[in-house]
């Protein structure tokens, strides 16, 4: 009674339960229940449609745990990962190694532009690379990522566009490199004292003989010579 309350001022009524074939199996379906008028207006009949949804209901569900696993390996990457909308370079999306790298929340980052996480002084150089980007469809740079704190964070940044959710998108994949680059400061240190030493060593040996001479004429003047 439902139906025929509601139909009339509806005009298409939809329901999803389950049928039960001949052979007993049940499946999932949809049923679309709509008027059929004639060409003047009156109600002739009602159409009742049944759709059966076995298909789509698996789609569903493949597409579901394909969601399910792509956020898990998503958050559970261990470099920091940025989606980017590529026409307004704001942030659609980032994994939990991003919110505890930047500090700040996912809620927080999604829609923020990446000029937002980056220092003022690079905006130029991140165009460059966005360019870049753009004209090779994939780019690896170095760079700084600019943490809630105010802190720089130097990275190194693989970028593809690629397609999500019928969108082009950056993704963008950072790995902090600062204690890349504190090595390579204490191993060039390293190499410019050692550098230092051997210059150092090479001149006391020039001059040690010199020196020597100097003594030796020295104790000839003051008749300390045998």
């Amino acid at each position: 009674s439902d139906i025929w309350e509601k139909l009339p001022k509806e005009g298409v009524l939809r329901y999803n339960f389950e049928m039960k074939r001949e052979d007993g199996v049940v499946f999932p379906a949809m049923h679309t229940v709509t008027e059929v008028h004639s060409s003047s207006g009156k109600k002739i009949a009602v159409m009742w449609i049944i759709t059966d949804m076995t298909d789509r209901e698996h789609l569903n569900q493949v597409l579901a745990e394909v969601e399910a696993r792509y956020r898990i390996l998503f958050d559970r990457a261990g470099d920091v990962i940025f989606i980017i909308d590529q026409d307004s370079l704001q942030i659609i999306d980032v994994n939990e190694a991003a919110e505890l790298h930047i500090g700040y929340s996912r809620k927080e980052l999604i829609g923020k532009s990446i000029q937002d996480i980056t220092p003022k002084d690079r905006y130029e150089a991140l165009e460059v690379d966005i360019e870049r980007l753009k004209e090779h469809n994939t780019a690896t740079f170095q760079g700084l990522n600019l943490t809630k704190q105010g802190t720089e964070i130097p990275v190194q940044t693989n970028m593809v566009i690629t397609s999500f959710g019928g969108s082009d998108v950056i993704i963008a994949a950072c790995r902090d490199i600062s204690h890349q680059i504190e090595d390579e400061k204490e191993r060039l240190r390293i190499e410019k004292l050692e550098a230092v030493q051997q210059v150092a060593g090479g001149i006391a040996h020039e001059f040690s003989q010199p020196m020597q001479s100097l003594v030796t004429i020295a104790e000839i003047l003051s008749g300390n010579t045998d």
